[in-house]
């Protein structure tokens, strides 16, 4: 492509394929275009849950709740939320899902959370080593939810952790539409 300099479609159902290769990403569903951008942009700007839930690998989380002010409530725990979000600034008690990348979730204390919410309670019912990582599973009251922590922090089933998100991470998608509210 690089040497013949030619426009070149490519058709792939194999999201990891399209970040990898392409310029522009069309993401569609159902025969609707659902967003047009650069990798970067589909991955770090997603218009709807559907691309927050297609790009990406672990999957983004998607968790109901609701906002109050500067609070996110979900499973009983409230996060403060700071968002930067104008629609969010003035809601009171608006239902929303959360999205959240498995990468922008922390153990509490990790130096590499910038922007830590305040900590919540989370159980693990799994967890998955990938050598110098793992995918942990968890439940935070009966939801579930993923995210990454490094390999040193030995987690087994059971185990309740304290995890934190990264406040400029979090997504808002409208519970009716599934659409980014920004």
């Amino acid at each position: 492509h690089k040497r013949v300099g030619a426009t070149t479609i490519y058709v792939t159902h194999d999201q990891t394929e399209a970040m990898t290769m392409a310029d522009r990403i069309v993401i569609m569903k159902d025969g609707y275009i659902q967003q047009v951008g650069t990798p970067d942009e589909v991955y770090n700007d997603p218009a709807n849950k559907f691309v927050g839930g297609f790009i990406g690998s672990p999957s983004m989380n998607f968790i109901p709740g609701k906002v109050n002010k500067e609070t996110f409530t979900f499973a009983g725990t409230k996060v403060e939320v700071k968002t930067d979000v104008k629609a969010l600034k003035d809601a009171k008690d608006r239902e929303v899902i959360l999205g959240i990348r498995p990468e922008d979730l922390y153990l509490k204390g990790d130096k590499n959370n910038a922007n830590p919410s305040k900590p919540f309670d989370a159980v693990v019912t799994y967890s998955e080593l990938l050598g110098s990582s793992l995918i942990v599973y968890a439940n935070v009251g009966q939801h579930p939810i993923l995210f990454e922590a490094k390999a040193i922090d030995k987690v087994k089933i059971g185990d309740k952790l304290q995890v934190c998100a990264d406040l400029k991470k979090m997504y808002f998608f409208d519970k009716e539409t599934e659409a980014r509210i920004k």
